[in-house]
């Protein structure tokens, strides 16, 4: 019967598809357009200002991004660069100067679906540049907290919160902490002020060894470890369900972390609804992306990617 309907009303089928693509929030990151930030001095990593636009060339107008800017270091060199002869760290990690289209793909997914955070408590796992966590402030979070164990990368996202008018000394919805994922159960309630109802992460899957810490950590945040005394206690009154969202290349970084991953969360005894789609492609002009974040950034944004939603 349902298929007769479909068949019967087949173009308005198509239409309601149709509106369903196009209005599916497509960004374009001006990475050409970037503007630099002075004043940092040595106590940061160089800094520039991307503005952010909706992509051109739709046919129904969308709503604007919920950002306008975002605060990073230029490329990957100049910051490894600053962390060798500025900090004298040589073995520091610059991957998190990187816009990822993992990331991207997330932010573009949560501003396409705003219900999926909008008055919840949310923690990104990993920021790196906290696209993603910034975002869902701008959406209507009710709160965020920013975790990384890099606090430059933090501050670069506290810097676009700030940029985009974000920040409120009188208010703390949008905070950030050090964390590792590797830290025990009370050190990572501490850092994310307890349990939360969204636990966001992006790219995070590429190490084999460090995936079952990070899946822990989202079982402790969402409450769901079993024998966790973790709970804030009043979730059950407020939100239906918490749930964990992902976003990992189509093809894995690393083979079998995914799965791992998945495992890990049924070892813990967590009991979830577990959904992979694909997100939609980033794609870009090439003459916009050649610069100021590598020469391969217009490859790396063609990158296919995927949600792994994970509903408690």
């Amino acid at each position: 019967r349902i298929l007769i309907i479909m068949t019967m009303n087949l173009p308005f089928f198509f239409y309601i598809c149709f509106l369903s693509i196009a209005m599916v929030s497509a960004w374009t990151i001006r990475i050409d357009d970037s503007t630099p930030i002075t004043g940092t001095g040595g106590s940061m990593p160089p800094m520039v200002s991307v503005p952010i636009e909706n992509a051109s060339g739709g046919i129904i107008p969308l709503p604007p991004p919920p950002l306008r800017e975002i605060i990073k270091p230029p490329n990957v060199e100049d910051l490894y660069d600053w962390y060798t002869d500025v900090r004298g760290t040589p073995d520091a990690d610059p991957s998190w100067a990187v816009l990822w289209p993992t990331a991207m793909g997330l932010a573009a997914h949560l501003s396409s679906h705003p219900g999926l955070i909008a008055g919840k408590k949310v923690v990104e796992l990993g920021c790196g540049l906290g696209l993603c966590g910034v975002a869902c402030s701008a959406l209507g979070a009710s709160s965020v907290v920013l975790t990384d164990r890099e606090p430059y990368a933090m501050q670069c996202a506290l810097s676009t919160a700030d940029a985009n008018g974000l920040l409120d000394d009188s208010d703390n919805r949008l905070i950030a902490s050090l964390m590792d994922w590797n830290d025990g159960e009370a050190e990572i309630l501490r850092a994310t002020g307890g349990t939360a109802d969204v636990v966001l992460a992006s790219d995070v899957l590429y190490d084999l060894d460090g995936v079952k810490g990070f899946a822990f950590a989202c079982l402790c945040i969402t409450g769901q470890r079993r024998g966790s005394g973790g709970s804030d206690g009043d979730h059950e009154d407020r939100y239906e369900r918490r749930v964990i969202l992902i976003s990992d290349p189509k093809i894995e970084r690393v083979r079998g972390a995914r799965a791992a991953f998945l495992e890990t969360l049924r070892e813990f005894g967590a009991d979830a609804r577990i959904e992979i789609t694909d997100l939609p492609q980033i794609s870009c002009r090439d003459e916009e992306y050649v610069t100021m974040d590598g020469k391969d950034h217009a490859n790396r944004m063609a990158e296919e990617t995927v949600l792994i939603k994970c509903t408690f």
